[in-house]
This record gives C-alpha cells, structure tokens and sequence, in this order.
C-alpha cells in the first residue's frame, strides 16, 4: 500500500467528511500523488491523483477494475438491479438499453421544457432576501428529472412523485452512511421510515410502469418508455422490479449532482460580478463558467474502483480487492494542468482544452455518466434563464466552503444569495 496518514480511520472519514479538499490535500502534500487512507465501513483506500494514473484505471479492463463492486451500501436506494452495482457484460448490457435517451441530439427536445420549468421556479423565488440555492436548485432539478424520465406533463403527478422522493431523501441518507441502521427498532427507526417511504415511492413508480404496459403509447420516447420497449439479448422484456432500480438510478443521479452544478455555479458568479456579466451576453463564455465550476466544486468530488486482479498503479502493484479512489476534486487542482488552480477563471476553458484525464467531472471510460449531455444542457438553460431575467448577488463575503454529502460536495451554508428582477435594458440610468 502507498504510505497515508496513520491517525485512525474514524478521524480521517470525520475530517474528510468535514473539510475534503484540506484533508486530501495535506494528505497529497505529504504523502505524494498516490497514497492511502482509512475509510470506515471500507478500510484501507488507494488515493490517486494524476490523469496519468486515472487513465490507467478508468480504461483498465472491466473484469480487472470494477465500478460496481464494493457499491453495496447504496443497494437500498437504487436497488439490485441498478447499472451502478454491476460490472462486466453486466453492465455493458444495461448500459446500452439505457444510453439511447441520453444521446447529444436526444436530450435537445427537453430544452423548452427544462426552460418552462426554470422560468416558473425562479419567478417565484423571494426577492431581495437570502435564498440557499442548493434546495432551490435541487427544487428545479428535481421536476425537471421526474418529467423526463417518467414523460409526465400533468403537474398533479408531477407533484406527487416529487413530495414522496423529497421525503425519502433524509433517511435514506441514514441508511446509506451507517448500514448498523438495517435493521427494525420499531416504527419510528430510520430503517422502518425508509422503508415505508420508500414503498411509497414504489407504488407510484410501478403504477407508472403500469400504465403504459396498459396503453402504449408509440409517441413517447422517454426514460421509462425506452426500459418498457427494451429486450434482453434473448428477446425477454425487462421485468418491472429492473425498470423500477435503473429509474431510481437516474433519478436520483440525474437530481443531486445536476443541482450541486447550477448552486456551485451560482454562487461563484454572485462573488465574481464581471464574470457573471459576460455570461449573460456570451454563451461561450457561460460555458466556460460552467465548465471552470465543475472544475473547481465537482460535484463527485471522487469515483471508486475495485481491484480484482493484482494491478500496477503509480508504481504500486495493488492487490485483489484494494479499492481505489479517483480523486476527482485533487486532479482538477494540478497546478501543472490549471494555473492559479484555486482561482475561479473561466477564462482557462476558452483555449486549449485541458488533457483528456485531466478534467472528469462525469468520470470517463466505460463508465461516463449517461446523463452528461443532459446535465450540462439543463445547467446552460436555467443559468440562462436566470441571467437573463434577475441580478444576483452575494450574501457572504467569500464562495460558500464545500462539505461531503455522501460522496458529493455541497455547499456549507447553502451558497446564499440574493435576487432581484433585472430592469429591461430601455429603462435602465
């Protein structure tokens, strides 16, 4: 194993969980670009940090380094059949059943509606008064993945599937971080809430799959239609216990880490007023915007790989069963790859594109995220959208600090704002 602080394990998932970006950092400091640490509920971690050494693992053989492996502890919200617990021919399969809505030119037809959805919640949010963008942003993000993936207009469904998903949100995160709380301790327990919650949602889910195995409708060309059209390599149809797993998957990956980007991306514009300026007239630029928050406040700070076969990493021959971490958040801070790597520059991505493995806010290899045409469109329209129609401004001093949330970085404070309706450009002094 690379060498790695030795203070125990619960000290260091607490100070990871806490300050992240601290914490693995003086850890790369010390230890170079390829060292270990001690994470509860997983043991000893391989860190590493170049896109040299992320290229090696993200493009490793699929028998050899897994994705899927050793991701049991979310099983309880995504389900057994989930793309993200299967590896292999496995997970090539689901992968390209599911892949065929997410295309570049699939996602197009969304635009409109992404756009009618950000224009009715940010009309309506407070003015003049610290909003946290993180549960605005998430308020978005959430009906815009519930309309595409279930195809749903009627906003009373809408409606109900949202407040159901919202409810299973906290106890699910229990369960998920401390799986000791598996278990009945009576009806008020983390585990019976979650799972009563979570039958909620799987009744209105499977009612969904339901009805359009009753009616189907040949039009429909959403997330939920596609899985119900889909055949296994044998001619069989999905059952609907697999549909329901991949849309929880992307429910649930299509809603948090969507929403993190268009909070992290708010929050650095109220703080950086003439970058925020520029991209309300230049798209190229609030493209640049976009791509230089994922850079600094991705929202996967990290992505695991487990070891089946001994492999050489960083100089390393990692044994069987070694679990390594791809840390996103450090090799988007190489000073070698991103001058001044702290700084907020847009400007950095209106050049010469960075390495290929040196900027992987969506992963890379067999595993890219699948919805990451989709996430970059929806960020673009509803930071269009609320440039185009409010002034923002920042509530604290500096850009909000950056905490772990699952394996997620969210803002501390909530990245606090202000808005306020911005003056047609005939009637502004």
């Amino acid at each position: 194993m690379p060498p790695g602080p030795r203070i125990p394990a619960m000290v260091q998932t607490l100070r990871m969980q806490s300050d992240p970006l601290g914490f693995l950092g003086s850890a790369m400091k010390q230890f170079g670009e390829i060292f270990s640490i001690k994470v509860m509920a997983v043991g000893d971690v391989v860190v590493i940090t170049t896109p040299e050494m992320m290229e090696q693992v993200f493009t490793g053989p699929e028998d050899v380094v897994q994705g899927g492996a050793g991701q049991e502890m979310i099983e309880p919200a995504v389900g057994p059949h989930s793309i993200f617990l299967s590896d292999e021919e496995e997970h090539t399969r689901k992968r390209r059943i599911m892949l065929p809505p997410f295309h570049r030119q699939a996602v197009r037809r969304y635009a409109q509606e992404i756009d009618r959805v950000a224009e009715r919640h940010i009309a309506s949010w407070p003015k003049n008064e610290p909003l946290d963008m993180r549960s605005r942003a998430q308020d978005i993000a959430m009906e815009v993945i519930i309309r595409i993936i279930f195809g749903i207009r009627d906003d009373v469904r809408v409606a109900a599937i949202r407040d159901r998903l919202v409810a299973l949100r906290k106890p699910m995160h229990a369960v998920i971080m401390m799986p000791a709380l598996r278990r009945e301790l009576g009806p008020l327990s983390p585990w019976s809430v979650y799972r009563r919650r979570r039958a909620a949602v799987d009744e209105i889910i499977y009612s969904e799959i339901a009805a359009f195995r009753a009616e189907p409708d040949p039009e429909r060309d959403d997330f939920l239609a596609t899985m119900v059209r889909a055949r296994h390599s044998d001619g069989a149809a999905l059952t609907d216990d697999e549909i329901r797993d991949q849309l929880m998957s992307m429910l649930f990956a299509g809603q948090e880490t969507t929403a993190l980007g268009m909070a992290w991306a708010i929050d650095l514009m109220a703080h950086h007023p003439d970058a925020m300026a520029r991209a309300r007239d230049d798209r190229d630029y609030l493209s640049a915007v976009i791509d230089e928050t994922l850079r600094l406040r991705p929202p996967l700070f990290h992505v695991a790989r487990r070891i089946s076969r001994p492999m050489t990493v960083g100089g390393y021959e990692l044994s069987a069963g070694t679990t390594v971490m791809v840390a996103i958040l450090l090799v988007h801070r190489q000073p070698g790859l991103y001058p001044a790597p702290d700084e907020f520059r847009p400007e950095r991505f209106l050049g010469e594109r960075p390495p290929r493995f040196g900027y992987v806010p969506f992963a890379a290899g067999a595993r890219r995220c699948l919805g990451m045409h989709l996430a970059t469109m929806e960020l673009t329209i509803v930071l269009e959208r609320l440039l185009r129609t409010m002034e923002v401004t920042a509530v604290r001093a500096k850009p909000d600090d950056p905490r772990l949330f699952h394996i997620t970085l969210v803002p501390r404070h909530g990245a606090q704002v202000r808005v306020r309706p911005r003056m047609p450009a005939d009637q502004t002094v």
